[in-house]
């Protein structure tokens, strides 16, 4: 009887220790993934941001901003910075960028917006004639209407919308103020190049399936023109430093609320911190610091 009675308990307290190492493991497995898809994420935005057209990343190459700065979601872009962050206390968030970010965002987490991101290009298929007349592309994809678009040859560039898109015909529209024409500086040749661009915002928020703030959030992927997209779930933290460049070759690392509007063009360098949440509830905090928080530097 007695011996019956510790061989159950031996075998119980061994099904929990595998039990528990078998939640270590795969919540380490999970951490790996984590860390992949926000790195692939981050890097491919972070290191094409800021384009200028005509394949150049040339901070000096003209671009003209020729659509109305209250326009909608246009009024949040930007060509004088690759990117922006901050901190989203109450109040802090409005005309930062749009009201649908502000009202899913985690108060009190930052935010990093990145701007001017190469989302697909294509090219001019005849001559422009007439400086207002629709623009006839090719290319393996369709431009998104609505969106943000540069055209550009080898000496300038100009930013317009694209209202409507009909196969490889975009309507175009580019105001500075509403009784001006739709027509463009300059007759662009056959072959200039098209680009649709992307200003995303990443940040903490209440997953779409949950009606309310249950303290669980998620990592998004905004396209501040299009859609929302969930990339990591069970995030508790989110934090962002940029590097501004001191000449000749130093960094000093700043949070966005100590940064001043002038110094947001000499960011170099983006540091993030992503923290997960751990279920397993007897996981020591020492241990989930280590294995829970992936951090992450990136130039751009």
């Amino acid at each position: 009887m007695t011996l019956g009675f510790v061989i159950v308990l031996g075998a119980v307290q061994w099904y929990q220790i595998l039990k528990k190492t078998f939640i270590v493991q795969r919540e380490k497995r999970q951490n790996l993934n984590i860390g992949r898809t926000a790195l692939q994420f981050l890097m491919s935005d972070l290191s094409t941001s800021g384009y200028r057209g005509c394949r150049t990343f040339d901070d000096n190459f003209p671009i003209r901003r020729l659509f109305a700065s209250f326009s909608g979601s246009a009024r949040f872009f930007k060509i004088d910075r690759k990117v922006f962050g901050f901190n989203a206390t109450p109040g802090n968030c409005q005309g930062r960028v749009p009201e649908k970010i502000c009202k899913r965002i985690k108060e009190n987490s930052d935010v990093l917006v990145i701007y001017n991101i190469p989302k697909a290009i294509y090219f001019l298929k005849q001559d422009m004639k007439k400086n207002d007349e629709v623009l006839y592309t090719k290319g393996n994809h369709q431009i998104r209407k609505g969106s943000i678009a540069l055209i550009s040859d080898c000496f300038q560039g100009e930013l317009f919308i694209a209202e409507e898109v009909e196969n490889q015909k975009i309507f175009h529209r580019k105001t500075i103020q509403t009784n001006l024409t739709d027509s463009f500086n300059k007759l662009y040749k056959k072959g200039s190049e098209i680009t649709e661009l992307q200003t995303v915002a990443y940040y903490l928020g209440t997953p779409f399936r949950f009606e309310k703030d249950l303290g669980v959030y998620a990592l998004y992927r905004d396209d501040l023109f299009h859609e929302a997209e969930e990339i990591l779930d069970n995030i508790v933290g989110f934090q962002v430093e940029f590097g501004i460049l001191i000449p000749p070759d130093t960094f000093q690392y700043k949070t966005a609320s100590l940064i001043n509007d002038d110094q947001w063009k000499l960011v170099r360098t983006v540091r993030l911190r992503i923290e997960t949440k751990s279920s397993l509830k007897t996981k020591p905090a020492k241990e989930l610091q280590n294995d829970g928080v992936w951090g992450y530097e990136f130039s751009i």
